[in-house]
C-alpha cells in the first residue's frame, strides 16, 4: 500500500473518531460552569428585626475575605456583621429597611465581589389568636407565631357576668404543645369551667407584645331537647300551670294543641309559660311546647293533659327512653298519673307484662329482658264503679348500646380498685342516654354500655382526676384504659403486731379519702392522713405525714391505741354511768370478774335509752335487753372475765345506774321482773 493510501486511510478514521466522540451541550457545559462559580450560598434574604442569618462562601477556598455594608444602610445601622471568616458571616437584622453586604473574595491574583440583598422588616409581635374551650378543664390557644410557654407565664381566670371582675384564678396542671404555637392548656380537677362561663386567658412575655390577655364564653354548643310533661286536671275546674323550659336565661314559647278552654300566655315576669282556664271536656289531650333560650337550645315538649271527670278516668304513663345494662336488660320502676272517677283504682295489667308488675298506686316495675319497643297496657277501673274504665299504655324503647371496657391505672400502670370512670355525651339532647358511668372492680376492671356518640370521658377517685378524653362509641371495644395520676404508696406500722390492712378509709382534714387499709394512692404533694378501726376492746387510730413522688413507695404509720373499757362494775355495787355532749354516741364498757359461779342479774334504771349487751372475754356474745329501764341474766363462771357494753340510744347527755346482782331485780310493786 502506497504512502499516499495510507496517509488517506488514517485522515479518514482520524475525522471517524471525531465524529464518534460525544460533543457537550452548550447548556450543560454551561450548568457545571455555574455550579462551580464562585458565590454565596445566598444572594438575597429578608429578615425581622432581632433575626439572624449565615452566609457562606461556596465553592472557593479564598485566600481573604472582605465583608462589608454598604455605606447608606451602614450609617442606618440597618444591619451588623459578626463572626466574621474566610468561609462565613453571620448578618443581624438591627432596624426595618434595606441594606447590601458584599463579599471580596480573593485567591492568588483574582477577586471576585459577591453581594447579598438584605431587606430587614419590621419585628414580628407574637400574640394570641385565638382562645377555645374544649372541655370543662381543657383550653387551646393559638398564638400568632411559635414560642415556649409555661404555666408561670399564663394565667386563667373565670367568672359569670358580662360585667363582672374575673375575681375566680384557675389551678392549671400542665401546659404542652408540639409546635410551640397550638398550646393545650389543662386544669385542676376543682378548677372546672362551667358552661356561660366567661373565660379570660392571659399570658405574660410574649415576643414583641408582653402581656396580652383574650376572652372566651365557654358554650358546649347548640341542642334540640325534647322532653315529656303530663297534667292532671277536672273539667269545668280551674287550672293554673307554670311552665319553665331547662334553658339558660330567659326563653321564646309557642304552644299548640291545648285542650279546649285552655289557654297559654307568657307570665309577666317573662320567665315561664302560664297555663290557665277550664278545660271543658274530659279525655286526654296532646299539646306541643316549643321553648328557645337565649343561647339558642329549643326545648319540644309533648305535653300529655289528663282531664278527668266524676264518669271519666283519664291515665297515662311518661314514655322511657334508655339503654340496655351491660348485662342486656333493663330494670324500670315508673308511677302511672291518673284522674277522674272516684279517685280510687284498680289496676291490671293487659297482654304480655314482659315480666312487670304492677302495684297497687298503678306503678310499673320489673326487668325488660333485652334492647326493643315494648308496650305495656294497663286496666285501670274505678274501685266503686267498676263500669267506669280506661286504659293507659306505657311505652319503653330500649337500644342495645354498645360494651366499653377497660382498666384505670395509677401513675405506675398498677390497676386501680374502686375508681370511677365517666362518659359525659356530647350530644346532651339524646333521649336515650346523656351519660354513662361505672366503678372499677378490685382489678381495676370497668365495663359500661353506651349508645353511639361522642363522649367526653375521664377516670377520678382517691382526690384526683384523669385528663378528660373524646371518645367515639360506634362499636363495642375494650382496651379503653384510663390512668389516674396517683402514686400507690404501702402503709406499714411503727408497733409490732398492728394489721394495718384492718384500718378503714384515710383522710385528710378536708374529708378527702385516699384509699384504706394498707394502701394509700396520693398525687404527687405533701400529706396529712389518718386512719382507725376499733377490735373488740381496743380503738386504734393511725397517723401519717408523708411527702409523695414518683420514688415513693412506703410510709409508716404512728399507731395509738386507747382502751375501750370505762372501768369495773362490781357485784351489788351500783355504778353511774353517763355520757356527755361531747361522747354520747360512744360505747361505755365495763369490766367484771364473777367470784363465785353462777346466775347473776344485770338490770339498769335511767333516762337513757340504753342497748345493753354481754360478752365474754372472747368477745362472743353472751345476752342483751333494751330499754331505760331492763334487766337480763346469765350464768357465769367464777374468776372468769366478761364486758358489759352500753350504747346510749337517746342520742343526747343522759345517765343510768348499773347493777350487776346474784338476786334478781323487782318492780315497783315488788314482784320479781
Amino acid at each position: 500500500m502506497s504512502k499516499r493510501i495510507k496517509r488517506t486511510l488514517c485522515l479518514v478514521l482520524v475525522f471517524a473518531l471525531a465524529f464518534m466522540m460525544p460533543i457537550a451541550a452548550p447548556a450543560e457545559a454551561k450548568k457545571k460552569a455555574k455550579k462551580k462559580a464562585v458565590k454565596l450560598s445566598k444572594s438575597k434574604i429578608s429578615l425581622s428585626v432581632g433575626k439572624k442569618k449565615k452566609i457562606l462562601v461556596k465553592n472557593v477556598k479564598a485566600k481573604k475575605v472582605t465583608w462589608s455594608v454598604d455605606k447608606k444602610a451602614k450609617k442606618k445601622k440597618i444591619v451588623k456583621l459578626s463572626k466574621k471568616t474566610k468561609k462565613s458571616v453571620t448578618i443581624k437584622a438591627l432596624k426595618k429597611g434595606k441594606a447590601v453586604v458584599t463579599a471580596k473574595i480573593k485567591k492568588g491574583k483574582k477577586t471576585w465581589k459577591k453581594k447579598i440583598k438584605v431587606t430587614v422588616t419590621k419585628k414580628k409581635n407574637i400574640t394570641i389568636s385565638s382562645v377555645s374551650v374544649l372541655n370543662s378543664r381543657t383550653i387551646q390557644v393559638k398564638l400568632s407565631g411559635a414560642q415556649a410557654l409555661s404555666a408561670g407565664n399564663i394565667t386563667v381566670k373565670t367568672k359569670n357576668y358580662a360585667n363582672g371582675t374575673y375575681n375566680r384564678t384557675l389551678k392549671i396542671m400542665s401546659v404542652t404543645s408540639a409546635d410551640k404555637k397550638t398550646w393545650t392548656i389543662t386544669l385542676d380537677a376543682e378548677s372546672a369551667i362551667y358552661e356561660t362561663d366567661y373565660v379570660q386567658v392571659t399570658i405574660r412575655k410574649l415576643k414583641g407584645s408582653g402581656t396580652v390577655s383574650k376572652q372566651v364564653v365557654f358554650s358546649r354548643g347548640v341542642f334540640n331537647y325534647t322532653d315529656t310533661m303530663i297534667y292532671t286536671d277536672e273539667v269545668n275546674e280551674y287550672v293554673s300551670h307554670s311552665f319553665s323550659a331547662d334553658g339558660f336565661g330567659f326563653s321564646t314559647y309557642s304552644a299548640s294543641g291545648l285542650p279546649a278552654g285552655v289557654t297559654a300566655k307568657m307570665s309577666d315576669s317573662g320567665s315561664s309559660l302560664k297555663f290557665s282556664g277550664k278545660p271543658t271536656k274530659a279525655g286526654v289531650y296532646k299539646s306541643k311546647v316549643v321553648a328557645k333560650d337565649e343561647l339558642k337550645n329549643s326545648y319540644t315538649y309533648d305535653v300529655i293533659w289528663l282531664i278527668g271527670s266524676s264518669n271519666t278516668i283519664a291515665a297515662a304513663y311518661a314514655p322511657k327512653y334508655a339503654v340496655v345494662s351491660t348485662k342486656g336488660t333493663y330494670y324500670i320502676d315508673t308511677d302511672i298519673y291518673k284522674v277522674g272517677g272516684s279517685g280510687s283504682y284498680n289496676y291490671a295489667i293487659q297482654g304480655n307484662a314482659y315480666g312487670l308488675t304492677v302495684d297497687e298506686s298503678g306503678s310499673l316495675a320489673g326487668t325488660l329482658p333485652a334492647a326493643g319497643t315494648y308496650n305495656i297496657r294497663v286496666l285501670v277501673t274505678d274501685r266503686e264503679n267498676p263500669s267506669i274504665r280506661t286504659t293507659a299504655t306505657l311505652t319503653v324503647s330500649l337500644q342495645a348500646g354498645r360494651t366499653l371496657s377497660g382498666i384505670v391505672k395509677d401513675a405506675k400502670g398498677n390497676p386501680l380498685p374502686d375508681a370511677y370512670v365517666y362518659f359525659s355525651n356530647k350530644n346532651r339532647a339524646n333521649r336515650y342516654q346523656t351519660y354513662g358511668s361505672a366503678y372499677t372492680d378490685e382489678k381495676g376492671a370497668y365495663s359500661v354500655r353506651l349508645v353511639d356518640g361522642t363522649y367526653e370521658a375521664y377516670a377520678s377517685g382517691y382526690d384526683a382526676e384523669g385528663a378528660i378524653v373524646n371518645v367515639t362509641v360506634k362499636s363495642s371495644r375494650s382496651g379503653l384504659d384510663f390512668t389516674l395520676p396517683v402514686y400507690p404508696v404501702t402503709v406499714v406500722a411503727n408497733t409490732a403486731g398492728v394489721d394495718m390492712t384492718k384500718f378503714g378509709t384515710w383522710r385528710d382534714n378536708e374529708g378527702d379519702s385516699y384509699g384504706s387499709g394498707s394502701k394509700l394512692y396520693l398525687k404527687a404533694g405533701s400529706y396529712s392522713l389518718s386512719s382507725s378501726y376499733s377490735d373488740f376492746l381496743t380503738d386504734y387510730v393511725a397517723k401519717v405525714n408523708v411527702t409523695v413522688n414518683s420514688a415513693t413507695t412506703t410510709v409508716t404509720a404512728a399507731i395509738t391505741t386507747k382502751s375501750r373499757v370505762t372501768g369495773n362494775v362490781t357485784e351489788e355495787v351500783p355504778l353511774n354511768v353517763s355520757w356527755t355532749s361531747a361522747d354520747y354516741s360512744d360505747y361505755k364498757y365495763y369490766k367484771f370478774v364473777p367470784k363465785t359461779t353462777g346466775t347473776y342479774y344485770f338490770s339498769w334504771n335511767g333516762d337513757v335509752s340504753a342497748d345493753v349487751t354481754l360478752y365474754d372475754t372472747d368477745g362472743d356474745y353472751c345476752s342483751s335487753s333494751y330499754g331505760s329501764t331492763g334487766n337480763f341474766s346469765y350464768t357465769c363462771t367464777a374468776g372468769s372475765t366478761y364486758y358489759v357494753r352500753m350504747e346510749n340510744e337517746s342520742y343526747e347527755a343522759r345517765s343510768t345506774t348499773l347493777t350487776v346482782s346474784k338476786t334478781a331485780p323487782v318492780t315497783d310493786a315488788g314482784e320479781e321482773e
